[in-house]
């Protein structure tokens, strides 16, 4: 049970920064993400991976063996080094996490 409270404390963590990020860039501040990534990617990934751990499950969306997140794979695709800021850097480490379970 420890794996699903320590995966469900870095996806609150990944959704925190994602809503602090889209609050910066909504305030017109400069930022590295993209809105339409935050809100169309991460924060609906991330909040449904958080529904099923909540549950006690881990939901591989598209099987075991594909376990790239759809964040990570747009991170990945930018021109932009998102693993540098806190939001990027919560996705790795949910990413790494992940691949764990």
């Amino acid at each position: 049970m420890r794996n699903i409270e320590e995966f469900q404390k870095i996806l609150l963590s990944v959704i925190e920064y994602a809503e602090i990020e889209k609050a910066w860039i909504l305030e017109g501040k400069d930022s590295l993400w993209s809105l339409s990534l935050i809100q169309n990617v991460i924060i609906p990934e991330t909040s449904e991976l958080l529904d099923h751990a909540k549950k006690g499950e881990v939901y591989f969306k598209h099987g075991k063996k594909h376990r790239l997140l759809e964040s990570t794979y747009y991170m990945t695709d930018e021109v932009n080094n998102l693993y540098n800021t806190r939001l990027g850097s919560q996705i790795a480490l949910l990413q790494h996490y992940y691949d764990r379970l």
